[in-house]
């Protein structure tokens, strides 16, 4: 009983450990990941129709522009119209490699463009506060005054910034929340598979093989005896009677068999 006791102990101790390692780690990576703000914005797009046009389709196509508009911001001739649109930029921000320069933009310049409402949130993350907010509003004034250049719906379409972004205060990524809570869920889903591993290993080492069949026959039940040795013996080896009558048939049939032909 004790020794049951002591192993039960020792796998919910495991079970802890494996859900803190897991905790700790995420927490190692919050700390060790670099801090950045965000200057959030959001932007509505509208486009003016003649009357006989449907109030649906007209949403349909603001919807169109702002989903356009949010894959554009990303590009690299977007980012130059931004870095042009206010010289106070940092421009070594970004690496010197083109092709390094647009992936960092991509992670650090957020677009999305609200589903049926004709409406983008734009993101901007900077380890600089002030950064930040600086290229949101050079963001929002390239979409304002040059985004026919990417959408191709004309001068009728029109975006206003509805939400101005606002100068952060707060680290926004990583999050604290979200990287220490998904350790402890990993780790949690590990100490499970521990716990229902071992469980298994030591059921089926407990498991006792199985008894071998015993015997069903009557306990005073004579072996068959053979009377007849003459039945196992061999073809070549048959009773004269038996090669006798063998002969016979043999003629009879020959007898047949001239009669008939």
């Amino acid at each position: 009983m004790n020794e049951t006791l002591t192993k039960i102990i020792k796998k919910w101790l495991v079970f802890a450990v494996i859900i803190l390692i897991f905790t700790v780690t995420g927490l190692i990576i919050t700390r060790l990941s670099p801090k950045e703000y965000e200057a959030k914005s959001t932007l509505l797009v509208t486009q003016p129709s003649p009357e006989s046009f449907d109030a649906y389709i007209a949403l349909r196509s603001a919807d169109r522009v702002a989903y356009s508009l949010s894959q554009v911001i990303g590009s690299s001739a977007f980012q130059q119209e931004v870095f042009a649109a206010d010289q106070t930029l940092d421009q070594n921000w970004l690496p010197k490699d083109q092709e390094t320069k647009i992936k960092m933009w991509q992670k650090k310049i957020t677009a999305r463009a609200v589903k049926e409402a004709g409406i983008l949130e734009v993101s901007v993350f900077h380890e600089n506060p002030q950064e930040a907010y600086k290229i949101s509003q050079a963001i929002n004034f390239v979409l304002m005054h040059k985004s026919a250049d990417y959408h191709g719906g004309g001068e009728i379409v029109k975006i206003k910034v509805i939400n101005a972004p606002q100068l952060p205060t707060e680290i926004a990524r990583p999050n604290v929340l979200i990287n220490v809570g998904g350790g402890a869920v990993v780790g949690l889903l590990v100490g499970l598979a521990y716990l229902v591993l071992t469980n298994f290993e030591t059921t089926g080492a407990s498991t006792t093989p199985s008894s071998p069949v015993k015997s069903i026959a009557p306990k005073n039940q004579k072996p068959l005896e053979v009377k007849d040795n003459n039945f196992f013996q061999p073809a070549n080896t048959l009773p004269e009677n038996n090669t006798k009558l063998a002969s016979q048939n043999l003629k009879s049939d020959n007898i047949v068999t001239n009669y008939l032909f």
